[in-house]
Formats: structure tokens, sequence, C-alpha cells
């Protein structure tokens, strides 16, 4: 029982460091039309747009695009469940296949990476390292104290 609840703990912190992060996509049409995006049935932009960019969760989501004329009348659209991965930027372009329908193409996938995944020690140190006066003593910055520390090693 005792290993079945770790192997429980471990996976439900697996799934939450994957549903965490924050991944985003990006619709357009072949041709430039103007397309509207729904995401499980919730409208994203109100006024069709050419480009439209969504910031979402990972995971598995039903996404349906409208496609509008230069009228501003429905011409044509398409629902597909797409799998999106955590922490990546996909770009989705909407073209007509073979058979004359609409599909999604992925013309490209590409890794986020965080400020913090790059330089992890904005974490952890806050604070820049300035001159702070505590208790009346006047303590110098740090590249001051490295600079005067080279003069006298100089000398």
């Amino acid at each position: 029982m005792e290993r079945f609840f770790v192997l429980f703990i471990f996976v439900m912190v697996l799934n939450s460091e994957s549903v965490a992060r924050r991944s985003v996509i990006m619709f357009s049409s072949e041709l430039g039309d103007k397309i509207q995006v729904l995401v499980e049935g919730k409208l994203i932009n109100k006024k069709p747009k050419s480009i439209v960019k969504i910031n979402s969760l990972a995971g598995p989501k039903e996404f349906q695009v409208n496609v509008y004329d230069e009228a501003g009348f429905l011409q044509n659209e398409h629902c597909e469940v797409l799998h999106i991965k955590s922490d990546f930027k996909s770009h989705y372009m909407l073209s007509c296949n073979e058979e004359g329908y609409l599909d999604f193409r992925r013309i490209k996938e590409k890794r986020q990476y965080s400020v913090l995944d790059n330089r992890p020690e904005l974490l952890y140190h806050r604070r820049r390292i300035s001159s702070i006066v505590k208790k009346g003593i006047h303590l110098q910055p740090l590249q001051a104290i490295l600079e005067e520390k080279s003069r006298f090693e100089r000398s």
C-alpha cells in the first residue's frame, strides 16, 4: 500500500509539472483569410483575424476554426482535436488538402525557454548587490570591493 501511495504521489507531481507549463498556439490561413478560433467551444477572438495567437495549457484540445471571406460571411469551418505539447510554441496553417477539405498543417514547433530556465539565479538571488546602509555601517557594492582588492594585489 505504501508503494502505491508513493507511486501515486510521483505520478501526480509529474502530471502537475506538465500541466502547469504554458504553451503558445498560432493559427493562420494559407490564403490569408480572416479566421475565428474556438477552443473546446469557447470563442477566443470575437473579431476575425488573419493570425490568431493563443496561450493555453498542454494536452489534447478541440479546436474549431471558422474561415470568413472579405465581406465577413462564414465561408468554411474546420474542427479537429490537436495534442498540444507543454512549453512549446506551435504554428498551424489552415490549408486545403487533395480532396478539397480544410486541414491543419503544423508548420513549425519551437521549444519555449523561460527566463528562469536560462538564468536560474534570478529565482534564488532576487536582490541585486548594491550599497546597503545597515545599522550605520555603509557597505560598498561587491564590484567596488573587487576593484579595490585587485588594485591592492597589483601594488
